[in-house]
């Protein structure tokens, strides 16, 4: 939320609507100075990280130019979110390095596992995607005491740097179950290396593969994912939403009193969904028209006069009040960032 309102953005659609967003970014590409565009009849990926999925998420692109606030257009039916494809069993698995070896290299014994003489399989399931990058990593069968944690910290450090499974002769993703034996030596206790060793299992070809899947289980599918994944034909300022639903709230208007000049900017941000408005210059304030009632908001104002930034953050309900005074105090842009930081 904290860039979303230091790039002057709001969550509204061209035709009005309050959208709740699942986040922003900007696309752009250029070539010797020169912007580019995606070619006619191609599309590039956009994914958006997604702690909690939500249903009925689209794409949107910005119209029109921050000082005017962009207004969100819905992209065409083919930027719905699309299912995440990946292979288990592809004609080549991934594998980093030369083999279990080099990821065995950066493995450490943790110390509370070491103190407790924790021992014992790991067993860890992630994708490798078309780029040798490793995504969402999990651990399916754990041992505590610091050992998952750790190999979870391995599969993150080698991500990037894994060959990709292959098909057909081109990349692609791949859902892998790696299991990894920390095994604890008494007597040994002289370093965290000498105390204890990990083994990686895996198959006489010495690649990194799956843990056998279930039978029923296809080599090829689909399955939600921690992120939305969209195509888009279109570059620019790019919205993950959807229409906000204010369900039998009437709507109403509020006023923030506070001088209007050119280098302030008022939003209203909705607690109960990631939505906020921008307010319209008014004589007396910033207004904001037709918002749902009965909503806890939390009224920021960010001002710069001669570059120093000013700040003034107002909790409401929507409806209770006709008008909410805002009271500007200087601020720098460190304090700026981790006040807008803990707006969720």
């Amino acid at each position: 939320m904290a860039d979303i309102l230091l790039s002057n953005l709001s969550t509204v659609s061209d035709n009005n609507d309050l959208l709740e967003t699942g986040g922003i970014v900007l696309v752009q590409a250029s070539a010797q100075g020169r912007p580019l565009r995606v070619a006619e009849g191609q599309t590039i990926q956009i994914d958006m990280p997604a702690p909690r999925r939500q249903s009925g998420m689209r794409l949107s692109f910005g119209r029109g130019d921050r000082r005017k606030h962009l207004r969100w257009v819905a992209l065409t039916p083919d930027s719905e979110p699309v299912e995440e494809k990946f292979y288990t069993e592809p004609e080549k698995m991934p594998a980093y390095g030369k083999g279990p070896a080099d990821i065995n290299k950066l493995i450490r014994y943790p110390k509370q596992a070491i103190a407790k003489q924790t021992q014992g399989l790991v067993f860890a399931s992630f994708v490798v995607d078309e780029a040798g990058r490793v995504v969402n990593p999990k651990i399916v069968r754990g041992i505590g005491d610091g050992c998952d944690e750790e190999l979870l910290r391995v599969l993150r450090q080698t991500s990037g740097s894994w060959k990709p499974g292959l098909q057909a002769g081109k990349a692609v993703k791949v859902k892998m179950v790696l299991p990894v034996r920390f095994a604890f030596h008494a007597g040994l206790a002289s370093s965290l290396d000498s105390a204890a060793t990990t083994e990686i299992t895996s198959d006489s070809t010495q690649e990194l593969t799956t843990e056998e899947m279930p039978p029923a289980e296809p080599s090829f599918k689909a399955e939600p994912t921690d992120r939305y994944l969209f195509s888009s034909a279109q570059l620019g300022w790019l919205n993950c939403d959807r229409v906000w639903h204010a369900t039998g709230n009437p709507a109403t208007d509020l006023m923030a009193t506070a001088d209007t000049d050119p280098g302030t900017s008022v939003y209203l941000v909705f607690k109960e969904a990631k939505t906020l408005v921008t307010g319209q210059p008014e004589e007396g304030g910033y207004a904001f028209r037709n918002v749902p009632a009965n909503k806890r908001a939390v009224l920021i104002g960010i001002r710069y006069q001669n570059d120093v930034p000013f700040v003034a953050l107002q909790e409401t309900t929507t409806g209770r009040h006709a008008t909410e005074t805002l009271a500007f105090r200087e601020t720098t842009l460190d304090e700026l960032e981790r006040m807008l930081a803990k707006l969720k």
